[in-house]
């Protein structure tokens, strides 16, 4: 089971990836998205 980030934790990625950055995959064990690794 999944535990939810604490506000201060989100408030501390929110400061480290502003809106508008972009994230690049690069793997990801779940069968039931259909993600592609290197996907932006």
């Amino acid at each position: 089971m999944n535990e939810s980030p604490s506000r201060m934790g989100v408030e501390k990625i929110r400061k480290q990836y502003p809106a508008g950055n972009r994230i690049e995959l690069i793997s990801m064990d779940d069968p039931h998205a259909p993600i592609e690794p290197g996907m932006q």
